[in-house]
């Protein structure tokens, strides 16, 4: 009996211990910023992708490349990371009340500083590609990711999809602190992505079958929308009432699927012909 009890109880503290890493590994690595626009303005940025749990980051650290670890400190003093909130780590001479990021820094980020005034030894390299730790309070790595350094000045690395951990260069400059991400899927978004004439050899006053691709790059369902197809016959580039020559209803269309609608334009005259496409959501899924 004195056996068993024991195993039992290792069998607790074991489930106890893969529960804390699971529940750490919550936070992520969101952006990058080695370029920046002005001195002492590099950061990272952290991101709480959980819905649920808030995370302590009391004792967390930064590593750089091959250099020694970093401590994060909080100069309010606050340290809890709630659910999809995110964190952003300065050098220790950011310059707050003036610094470049002050007019776009989101307030509902935490902010934090390194225990040193660079990341690394003397700043993150921006002509080599360098690796970035992020550690735990006993120094267990909870992610990293290489940035590539192909920016342009001002423009950070970001994270597009944290399941796919895929990453690009931000199309703002000076990133987006403590912001959802300028290269993130939208919540809703609806592309026209492909206008094609089934022919190259149109014939004038004859008929031309057109094929138009719509595609759903948002993370929602686009459960109801409207696509437009007009003849810009003014050549105002404005969408008249008189010149919708099609209009469809559609439904359902799942992220990252697509639809294609196929029609036929006819009244093609010798010259340019203005054929203008829209898609409408109707219906958003929250």
């Amino acid at each position: 009996m004195i056996k068993s009890k024991k195993i039992f109880l290792l069998s607790i503290f074991a489930l106890l211990i893969n529960n804390n890493i699971l529940f750490a590994q919550s936070v992520k690595l969101s952006e990058i910023m080695f370029a920046p626009s002005e001195s002492n303005s590099e950061f990272i940025e952290v991101k709480n992708t959980s819905e649920n749990e808030t995370i302590d980051l009391t004792g967390y650290k930064i590593k750089y490349h091959t250099v020694s670890a970093d401590d994060i400190i909080s100069p309010t003093n606050e340290y809890l990371l709630q659910p999809n909130q995110y964190a952003i780590i300065f050098e220790a001479d950011y310059d707050f009340g003036n610094g470049v990021y002050q007019n776009i820094l989101d307030a509902n980020a935490l902010i934090f500083i390194l225990d040193d005034n660079a990341f690394g030894s003397t700043g993150m390299a921006n002509t080599s590609d360098r690796e970035i730790f992020l550690l735990n309070s006993t120094e267990d790595t909870i992610d990293s990711y290489i940035y590539s350094a192909d920016n342009e000045i001002g423009f950070s690395d970001e994270i597009i999809d944290f399941d796919k951990k895929n990453w690009s260069n931000s199309t703002i400059l000076n990133g987006t602190p403590g912001s959802r991400n300028s290269v993130s899927p939208k919540q809703n978004d609806l592309r026209i992505s492909e206008i094609k004439f089934s022919s190259s050899n149109i014939v004038i006053g004859e008929p031309a079958a057109i094929k138009i691709t719509i595609e759903n790059l948002g993370v929602l369902l686009a459960d109801q929308f409207i696509f437009n197809l007009y003849n810009d016959v003014n050549k105002d580039k404005i969408q008249l009432e008189d010149e919708l020559i099609f209009t469809k209803v559609l439904e359902n269309l799942l992220p990252n699927d697509f639809v294609i609608i196929e029609d036929t334009i006819r009244n093609i005259e010798l010259g340019e012909n203005n054929i203008i496409a829209e898609v409408i959501l109707i219906k958003m899924n929250f």
